[in-house]
């Protein structure tokens, strides 16, 4: 059985992808900015890469993110 990191480990996002996923986070970040809780976890429901999750995760420290 394909395990997921196995499937995404030789995946480079396009220069267009990087371009979608930096309009992404500044939309999610402006609404994570608005929760007013010191810890905030974020649940993410679909499939792919999880390229912004992974950048939130590199980002900020008072969100946890799951998929």
């Amino acid at each position: 059985m394909i395990e997921w990191d196995d499937y995404w480990k030789d995946y480079a996002a396009s220069k267009a992808e990087k371009w979608l996923i930096s309009e992404r986070d500044k939309i999610i970040n402006k609404y994570l900015n608005r929760i007013k809780t010191p810890k905030k976890k974020i649940l993410e429901v679909g499939c792919g890469f999880g390229s912004n999750l992974r950048l939130i995760n590199s980002t900020r420290k008072d969100v946890n993110c799951f998929a």
